[in-house]
């Protein structure tokens, strides 16, 4: 090449010159970047750890945390592994998921842990956005998650599902819409005893609520599983959708199915729910539809029944049993 000129030489060097300069600021910016990270997190007093480290080169930034704690308003959170992760070209996007287990000490002492095989979180920031939490695209997505909440009805709950996922977003009328579903989600003791247990949950709602808003609250196949003192076993299976009338009041519908309607009707009527008269009703009712063949009536099958909110009433069925919530 010795007898090619001096300019064409620049030439033909000149886009792989540029490539590299590019490439050295780019990779100079990544390294100051990851240093201030570290920096930062090392002088936060809210943040402690035993082990950091900013990997991701070039294309992002990707903080692992091991053995850490993080002080917050409300309590303490603590967990064995949590991985934070930034493009390099986009800092309104983080992801962010644990490994191990979460911890959470409040402030008055109560006490949760969150278990699963996987824990993770995305948080998307408008660019014109100045409030983290209600300008952001948040999404929680949980996979076999167990959650040990303490002290909760003092013996303490353990809550379990197959799946949780949370979805916050915000709306052009200035609100954020909120998603919450799970799927067979169970309450239980600490001795594994079942409290309730709901087949399937959806509730979805938005934030700030206007005063003529329904935010209705939709059930899909819920089952209810409730364990009573004596040890009687309650099995309730729903679905409808609530939500809240013009005046302030719950309105809509739930189509239960009572497993057990002898004893759900003696239930009601010793807490004064119903009457008397209204429980003769319904146990009447119920005597009809009861197989004669059975044993017992508590043995029945399955009784349809609907709860209903309406002009502000409730009736179980088709008695009037009292005013509506008001929410």
């Amino acid at each position: 090449m010795s007898g090619i000129p001096i300019k064409t030489k620049l030439a033909v060097l000149w886009p792989y010159l540029a490539l590299l300069a590019l490439a050295l600021t780019a990779s100079g910016f990544w390294y100051l970047g990851a240093a201030k990270i570290k920096k930062s997190l090392y002088e936060s007093p809210d943040i402690s750890f035993n082990n950091i480290s900013v990997r991701g080169f070039p294309s992002q930034f990707r903080v692992i945390l091991e053995n850490y704690s993080i002080q917050l308003p409300q309590g303490n959170l603590s967990g064995e592994k949590l991985t934070a992760v930034r493009m390099f070209y986009d800092f309104n996007h983080t992801i962010i998921w644990a490994e191990g287990s979460l911890q959470f000490q409040g402030k008055s002492g109560d006490q949760l842990t969150l278990t699963g095989d996987a824990m993770q979180a995305s948080h998307v920031m408008s660019k014109d956005g100045d409030d983290y939490f209600a300008d952001a695209r948040i999404s929680v997505d949980l996979q076999n998650p167990h959650i040990q909440v303490r002290p909760v009805f003092v013996e303490g709950t353990n809550i379990s599902s197959d799946q949780i996922q949370f979805y916050s977003l915000p709306t052009e009328t200035n609100q954020t819409r909120m998603l919450f579903n799970a799927g067979n989600l169970i309450f239980a003791k600490t001795n594994d005893q079942n409290i309730l247990s709901l087949k399937k949950t959806i509730v979805e709602t938005q934030f700030p609520k206007t005063p003529d808003a329904s935010d209705n609250i939709t059930l899909n196949n819920m089952v209810l599983d409730i364990n009573l003192p004596s040890g009687e076993l309650l099995a309730i299976q729903a679905d409808g959708q609530l939500g809240r009338s013009n005046k302030g009041y719950l309105d809509g519908t739930l189509n239960l199915n009572f497993k057990n309607m002898t004893s759900v009707l003696k239930i009601l009527n010793t807490r004064g729910i119903l009457t008397s008269d209204q429980t003769a009703l319904l146990s009447f009712a119920l005597q009809l539809k009861t197989n004669p063949t059975k044993e017992s009536t508590s043995d029945t099958d399955t009784f349809p029944l609907t709860l209903a909110f309406k002009r502000g009433r409730t009736f179980f069925g088709p008695i009037d049993i009292g005013p509506a919530p008001k929410l």
